[in-house]
């Protein structure tokens, strides 16, 4: 009996005995799947997050590292095996991009092998994918030492960037062309900055916690301090000095920053007790947020989904637990007391995925949507869930799970299309910024929306993000950003808008250059606010085509 005709068998066998109990034991999930479910929900503010079907696929070999790459549905792993060596695979997730996976089954996937490890190295560890999709990084190890490399996506050419390196943490620039990586010998760790392709690598500093990449090629960490804060530190690309312009209260070693920077997660040891708690830090506050998880038993923190509202957790038992960043938002908390959820704080929980995860080849991988995350199942086994049952598939498999989005709020025509003008106005500031790390920091060049919309194509789902809710062909977004600028041209971009969406009646709605959105109500000062910056966006263009707009609201 081959693989498919044992699971088709398995299968059924699981359905026909959907009523037999789940019997009791240290290893069963009956307890977790009674108080958060099996694939859940979990609310985030006035999001609703919904864990739905899960798709699998047969690895080529033992998973050692997974990444998605960023704005494509496209998802890298490496191997190592003692027969086959190592490899690193590409496979392509095109199907999957929507997060549409609502039924169990396999995954029709088309893969690459993009390179294959000289005998005696064994890819381990994490996979590190440039932004701009250009080159995946990875460690080799021979023996008891490890080399950093990087593959071209296109060639499949390899590049030694560093050799005999304990890399414990890496991130790209934006685009593509440097790496900082953090090393750790004895506890102590230092920071690296190493150009692509190759030169001499560069120690800019100790530290190198949360590592974090600006638009404009700056970089942020944390260094060393005392016992009690840790300096954060900026590495200025223009000067190439480094800076200390803060500090944050220090956390342990194994504290997950999520990836906007804003809230910092670790467990803790609960008073008088084994068990972990989980706290959620605002960064720069002393003082956190414990999130009960009842008989969860969390052991270990897999990091935050890229959009920084959720953080998966593993417990002791191997299940995904998905934690939500924020608690439910008034209008959602109502709905779920409806539906008869007594303790809204549980819907800041939910079992994150269907099966359990072996976390030997790292903590899962995130789409940039965050719509979609991949993790290897446990023990080479996959856990198929039922009603009254679960049974263990005796074949390893790569899980990838989607996470859809239902947004709860007033049921008012207005603030529905607000909540959708604000949505497609984050996707065009991203869209932009993936343009921009393609392109050397350059904006289009172009200088109306009609003429953007071919460009950014290939950054956007659909061009009706462009367009007014509800319908296909009025374009309302007006992009205001002069074909010559370049990023570097642009000075404080948290303030500079580059689209703006002017519905003179209910709304307006601005995305600025940092990727931030502002859509607010029509009132006579906003009103008026939207006025005297167009007049100024006017006067500075006649006067000097090439200009950045003005920051907004505009200066007094």
């Amino acid at each position: 009996m081959n693989n498919r005709s044992l699971w088709l068998a398995m299968v059924i066998l699981a359905t026909l005995a959907s009523s037999v109990a789940i019997a009791a034991g240290d290893d069963d999930p009956g307890a977790l799947l009674h108080r958060y479910g099996a694939g859940g929900s979990l609310a985030v503010g006035d999001w609703l997050l919904e864990f739905g079907g899960f798709g699998w696929l047969a690895p080529k070999g033992t998973v050692t590292g997974l990444a998605f790459g960023t704005g494509r549905a496209e998802l890298a792993y490496c191997t190592a095996d003692d027969t086959a060596g190592s490899e690193l695979w590409l496979i392509s997730l095109a199907d999957l991009s929507g997060g549409d996976t609502s039924e169990v089954g396999a995954i029709g996937a088309l893969a690459r092998l993009l390179w294959r490890a000289p005998e005696g190295q064994a890819l381990t560890g994490s996979l590190w994918w440039a932004p701009n999709g250009s080159s995946i990084a990875f460690l080799a190890r021979s023996g008891g030492t490890a080399d950093l490399l990087t593959v071209d996506y296109v060639s499949g050419a390899a590049t030694t960037l560093a050799r005999n390196v304990n890399v414990v943490d890496a991130a790209w620039e934006h685009g593509g062309r440097r790496i900082a990586y953090v090393t750790e010998s004895q506890g102590e760790r230092r920071l690296w900055l190493q150009p692509t392709p190759p030169g001499e690598p560069r120690q800019i500093g100790e530290g190198g916690f949360n590592l974090r990449w600006s638009l404009d090629g700056a970089l942020t960490w944390l260094g060393p301090d005392s016992q009690t804060t840790r300096s954060e530190r900026l590495w200025d690309p223009q000067s190439g000095e480094v800076t200390t312009i803060g500090s944050r209260p220090a956390r342990g070693p194994d504290a997950q920053w999520s990836p906007d920077g804003l809230l910092c997660a670790a467990l803790h040891p609960a008073d008088g007790s084994d068990e972990k708690q989980l706290v959620i830090y605002p960064t720069a506050s002393q003082t956190g947020e414990g999130i009960p998880l009842p008989e969860a038993h969390p052991e270990r923190l897999l990091g935050w989904s890229p959009d920084s509202r959720l953080l998966l957790l593993l417990t002791t038992d191997g299940w995904l637990l998905g934690v939500s960043a924020q608690p439910p938002g008034p209008s959602l908390t109502e709905v779920l007391l409806a539906k008869g959820r007594r303790h809204t704080v549980e819907a800041r929980t939910s079992l994150a995925g269907i099966g359990r995860m072996d976390p030997s080849c790292g903590p899962p991988a995130w789409n940039s949507g965050s719509d979609l995350f991949a993790y290897l199942s446990y023990q080479g086994h996959i856990s198929w869930m039922f009603p009254h049952l679960v049974s263990d598939s005796p074949f390893g498999y790569l899980i990838v799970q989607a996470v859809n989005r239902k947004y709860y709020a007033p049921p008012q025509a207005k603030d529905l299309a607000k909540a959708k003008v604000d949505f497609n106005m984050k996707n065009i500031a991203l869209a932009l910024q993936m343009y921009l790390a393609d392109n050397n920091d350059a904006f289009p060049p172009v200088g109306d929306t009609e003429a953007l919309l071919p460009i950014l194509v290939p950054y956007v789902r659909n061009l009706g993000i462009f367009m007014r809710p509800g319908t296909e062909d009025d374009l309302v977004v007006h992009y205001v950003v002069p074909s010559s600028l370049r990023w570097a041209d642009c000075g404080d971009v948290t303030s500079m808008p580059v689209a703006v969406v002017d519905y003179a009646s209910d709304f307006y709605s601005i995305a600025f250059g940092d990727g931030h959105v502002w859509t607010f109500d029509r009132t006579p000062e906003n009103e008026q606010m939207l006025e005297d910056w167009w007049a100024e966006f006017d006067a500075l263009r006649a006067e000097d085509p090439s200009a950045p707009p003005p920051p907004f609201p505009p200066e007094e």
